[in-house]
This record gives structure tokens, sequence and C-alpha cells, in this order.
């Protein structure tokens, strides 16, 4: 039989903490689509061209990787709610 324990508390910091990280992924993906889209500027020479469509073809991936930290911080957040609710409604019940 498998145990089941939630520190409501713990999973709730760490929630915080996965978010504040995917703020701080998101600032940097923001930061380095204005570097490259600066790029051919001061780069104009097909390696330069191919240097920002690759990243740009990168681009949708690395935003998509910030959505999933987003959904995973909303479900650790309502998965902790959840099981708190449950459970303090069930103690009510004894």
């Amino acid at each position: 039989m498998a145990a089941l324990m939630i520190d409501y508390e713990a999973l709730a910091a760490e929630a915080a903490k996965l978010q504040a990280e995917g703020d701080a992924m998101s600032e940097c993906i923001e930061k380095i689509t204005s570097i490259v889209n600066a790029l051919p500027e001061i780069w104009q020479a097909e390696t330069g061209t191919k240097y920002v469509e690759q990243y740009f073809d990168l681009e949708p991936g690395l935003k998509e990787t910030v959505e999933l930290i987003s959904d995973m911080v909303t479900q650790m957040n309502q998965i902790s709610t959840n099981f708190q609710d449950t459970d303090t409604g069930m103690a009510g019940q004894m």
C-alpha cells in the first residue's frame, strides 16, 4: 500500500520558487529575443541571417517551456488546496 503525505506549506513554497524561476526564464527569453532582433543591424551576412532564423525556430519551444512551468505551478497549488480542503473536511466529519 502506498502512503500519501503532503506538506501543504512546503508544496506552496516550492510552487512559489518554481513560479519565480519561470518568471526569470521568461524575462531571459525576452532579453535574448531583443538581442537577436538587433543582430541584423550589426551582422549582415548569411551566417547572421541563419543564426537569427535558427533562434526564432527554437523560440516557440522556449516559450512553451515557460507556459509548462506556469501550468505546473497552477497544478501544484490546486492539488495542495484540494488535498488540504478534503483532509480538513474529512477531519471535521469525525
